[in-house]
């Protein structure tokens, strides 16, 4: 089995709690079929008012946000998580997510930046990235097995010197 099928294996794997926070019925969709026969529970708010009423009551830990909502931008919504205990991790999502957009959010604070319409292998691996780095900060343990730098490494021998 070749290795990125070997992670999104354990990406869908992941009990992951997102929110689409996002007033597209397409995007909905798109990550209800992604996330279809996964662990994945996927939560959605219109407004960054929804949003912000629902990680309050969930315990979600990455949100994935249209640039624009009705009643803001993906900026808007930063600020709000920033006032969170435990903030989710904010990917946003584009149909313009150049390098420069990138950039732009990381700088800000955001976690990261997926292109629309999705690619399956890009929402899970950011999804669940963001979701190990914020489970990771609130001292949740995650269900999947951690990687060690040391299960990793090859075993170094040394040689004598040649004298």
């Amino acid at each position: 089995m070749h290795h990125s099928e070997l992670l999104l294996r354990e990406y869908a794997g992941a009990p992951v709690s997102v929110l689409a926070a996002t007033d597209q019925d397409a995007d909905v969709a798109a990550l209800r079929f992604i996330t279809f026969n996964t662990q994945w529970k996927v939560h959605t708010a219109g407004r960054i008012s929804e949003a912000v009423e629902a990680l309050k009551d969930q315990n979600i830990g990455v949100v994935i946000a249209n640039r624009q909502l009705p009643d803001g931008t993906w900026d808007d919504l930063l600020q709000s998580l920033r006032l969170q205990r435990n903030a989710a991790r904010l990917i946003v999502c584009s149909p313009a997510a150049d390098t420069r957009f990138w950039a732009q959010v990381l700088s800000m604070g955001g976690y990261d930046v997926l292109a629309t319409p999705f690619e399956r292998a890009e929402v899970l691996r950011a999804g669940y990235l963001g979701w190990l780095s914020w489970s990771r900060a609130s001292r949740i343990t995650p269900s999947v097995p951690e990687r060690r730098i040391s299960d990793l490494s090859v075993p170094i021998t040394r040689t004598a010197k040649a004298g």
